[in-house]
């Protein structure tokens, strides 16, 4: 019987010794499976702290793009504004050039009008001179060759 006991004793030993050492296996596994949870929640937590981060900039450029689509509203309001007065002002010169041009022309009209006017004047009083000396021709029978050669003496 203490033989029995002995080699029950034993065998519960071994038993024991392959329990602690299953224990030991598992307790690394887990003491492994545990760093490996922590490190996949670290990865997770940068990865969220990332995505934040990303999402920040994320709002920040669309921001800036909202900023920059208001400017270039405002600019291409501008330049159609710019536009239209420029239009606006290249017609009142082209109305301003007409009417200069109209000015001028009737300038050049009343000119020459005018030297008409004059010239007309000098051709009645040249004939009214001739009409003159006429009268004091002492023959009343002048040919107008005679006439001729009185007021342009042959030279």
């Amino acid at each position: 019987k203490e033989v029995e006991a002995m080699a029950e004793l034993k065998e519960l030993r071994l038993k024991v010794m392959d329990l602690e050492t299953q224990r030991e296996v598992w307790n690394n596994q887990v003491k492994r499976q545990g760093e490996e949870g922590k490190r996949l929640q670290e990865q997770l937590d940068a990865a969220n702290k990332n995505m934040m981060d990303l999402n920040a900039q994320l709002r920040e450029s669309q921001r800036r793009f909202g900023d920059l689509e208001g400017k270039l509203k405002e600019d291409l309001m501008m330049a159609r504004i710019r536009d239209a007065e420029n239009t606006q002002c290249v017609a009142e010169l082209t109305q301003k050039i007409s009417n200069l041009e109209y000015k001028n022309q009737e300038l050049v009209t009343e000119g020459d009008l005018s030297t008409s006017i004059d010239e007309s004047d000098r051709v009645r009083e040249l004939q009214d001179k001739v009409a003159c000396l006429r009268a004091q021709l002492p023959t009343p029978a002048c040919t107008p060759l005679v006439e001729y050669k009185l007021f342009l003496p042959y030279k």
